[in-house]
């Protein structure tokens, strides 16, 4: 009975029992930080698509409303096309009241994950405030998704260097 404790009794040096706790919270508090941080800019990057969507729909509103009320196709089309030329914006559609589609553009270098598009609504009303159609834009989230990759590894070389100096100051 002996031999069997004796061998199943492992013995670890002090230093590495310190730096397995140390990487341990570390990675614990890593973990903990790097969720609260992604999620809260996720959010403010939502935020940011939301106002950035809406502003350019108000923007060109009053165009709609006007190529709308003289059923001016072309108007409407160059106006769309305008649209998709900002960077941000892969596709943009303007629908009738009844929800069928009158012009739409999309940008020839659409990415081809559907989930990198944030899609956005927001309806276009007459002056008597009565619905007469609905934009709805496509707003790439490329950009975005590279700022939240930039964020994670930031977080990582942050906890990796953490790491490194604990071990440091355990040895």
């Amino acid at each position: 009975m002996n031999r069997f404790r004796s061998f199943f009794r492992l013995r670890v040096s002090l230093t590495l029992k310190f730096i397995s706790a140390m990487v341990f919270l570390v990675l614990m508090g890593a973990a903990a930080f790097g969720y609260f941080f992604l999620a809260r800019e996720r959010f403010l990057l939502q935020t940011e698509m939301e106002t950035y969507g809406r502003s350019l729909a108000n923007a060109f509103t009053p165009l709609f409303r006007y190529g709308i009320g003289i059923s001016d196709r072309s108007f409407l089309e160059r106006q769309v096309q305008i649209i998709v030329e900002d960077e941000n914006i892969v596709q943009c559609a303007l629908l009738d009241r009844n929800g069928k589609e009158l012009v739409s553009a999309v940008k020839k270098d659409l990415p081809s994950d559907p989930g990198l598009i944030y899609r956005f609504s927001h309806p276009v009303q007459s002056q008597e405030e009565r619905p007469i159609g609905t934009i709805q834009m496509g707003i790439s989230l490329q950009r975005f998704k590279t700022r939240l990759d930039a964020l994670k590894k930031d977080i990582l070389f942050v906890t990796l260097g953490v790491i490194g100096v604990g071990i440091l100051f355990t040895i």
